[in-house]
């Protein structure tokens, strides 16, 4: 286990943050997600908007409308593919994701000024 924790850790040291965000993102996470996890709808509480690359398979993230239009708007479904990035202030919608079937999920990503 310790080992496979060291060898994920390595993943946020040798990955590079898009090279929009190289100069104001100078921590980073990264996450391991399990074969078919799902993240229940939530926000999450971190201190800045964020971005997150995905590095290996796909992950689908599910937006709920914002309060003004919650009614009269659609959630919103966007699949992110190995080399895609989001960007997203996860503090403000509320989102749901879902490791599409039969994939495991490696990102990595930082929050932003």
């Amino acid at each position: 286990m310790l080992q496979d924790q060291r060898q994920f850790s390595s993943t946020t040291t040798h990955s590079e943050p898009p090279s929009c965000f190289r100069d104001i993102s100078p921590t980073r996470r990264g996450a391991l997600t399990s074969l078919e996890f799902t993240a229940e709808v939530h926000v999450d509480n971190v201190r800045l908007p964020s971005w997150q690359s995905q590095l290996k398979g796909a992950k689908e993230w599910i937006l709920a409308p914002p309060p003004e239009c919650y009614y009269s708007c659609d959630f919103l479904s966007v699949v992110v593919q190995t080399g895609d990035t989001i960007v997203l202030d996860t503090n403000k919608w509320y989102h749901k994701t879902n490791v599409l079937s039969g994939e495991i999920s490696i990102t990595v990503g930082a929050e932003y000024d």
